[in-house]
Order: structure tokens, then C-alpha cells, then sequence
């Protein structure tokens, strides 16, 4: 970011943040972005005391029964199934389960 660019930002006031925060809301970001995105976070380095933080927010973390519900209904029954696709001579596909 250019030193104009931070000043003028630093320097707005908060409806002129929200305008800017909602404008690329929901936008997505192209492969190029993602990629600088991701180079700038590689080789970071967490402290052993934020370390622990993250794992205790990890640990202490509380799903609701109802979320538990959702995961174990979506997910019964549907351990090592496999599908197979398989396209005939005419090229009709049909699929097929274990």
C-alpha cells in the first residue's frame, strides 16, 4: 500500500470505512491475490504462549447438541460407501454403490 493510500485510509472517517468494507463484500478473490495472501503467512512464526492460547480455544470450544445432530445425521450410513460411474457403449451413465 502507498503512503497516500494509508494516510487517506487512517484519515476516514467510520462511514467512509463501512462504504469501503461493504463494496468488496462478498467479492471474491482472484488466484493471484489468494497466492500473495498465502506467501505473506509462510514461515510465520507463534509464540509458545500463543500457541497454548489457540489450543485451549480449540479444546474449550462448545458445539451445541444441535450441531451434533446435523453432523451425525449427515454423516450415518454413509461410511465407505463408494460410487462408481460407468458409461456404457451408447453413453448412458450409470452409477452404482457398494
Amino acid at each position: 500500500m502507498s503512503e497516500s493510500h494509508i494516510k487517506k485510509y487512517t484519515n476516514a472517517t467510520a462511514e467512509q470505512k463501512k462504504a469501503w468494507a461493504d463494496s468488496r463484500r462478498g467479492q471474491k478473490r482472484s488466484p493471484e491475490q489468494r497466492k500473495r495472501m498465502s506467501e505473506a503467512r509462510m514461515g510465520m512464526e507463534f509464540s509458545e504462549q500463543h500457541k497454548t492460547n489457540l489450543s485451549r480455544a480449540r479444546k474449550t470450544r462448545v458445539t451445541s447438541q444441535e450441531t451434533r445432530d446435523k453432523c451425525s445425521e449427515t454423516s450415518t450410513g454413509k461410511i465407505n460407501i463408494k460410487q462408481y460411474e460407468c458409461i456404457d457403449p451408447d453413453g448412458k451413465k450409470h452409477i452404482t454403490t457398494n
